[in-house]
């Protein structure tokens, strides 16, 4: 009976450093959000794929990041949805 494991090894590094990869794009793209949202204040998800050319995948990935983190808060105005950093709680 032959057993290789070498091949599937490869395979679990291969899919390994894809991921690894992909999570350092969202997190590219959250440092993106945060910093376009420092600078101009509270926005639209319209307006913030217009202004940072980002993907609508990793848009939203970035923005799901960063609210994850609690750095966002998110006011509903009309039909759309406004997003801007929390502000910071002084202790």
């Amino acid at each position: 009976m032959f057993v290789c494991l070498g091949r599937r090894d490869e395979v679990v590094h291969r899919n390994r450093d894809r991921s690894l990869g992909m999570q350092a794009e969202i997190g590219d793209a959250a440092g993106t959000i945060w910093q376009y949202l420092h600078e101009h204040g509270e926005t639209t998800l319209s307006k913030l794929r217009r202004e940072t050319k980002l993907s609508d995948q990793l848009l939203l990935m970035g923005v799901g990041w960063l609210a994850r983190e609690e750095k966002l808060s998110f006011a509903q105005n009309g039909k759309a949805i406004k997003l801007g950093l929390r502000k910071r709680r002084v202790a």
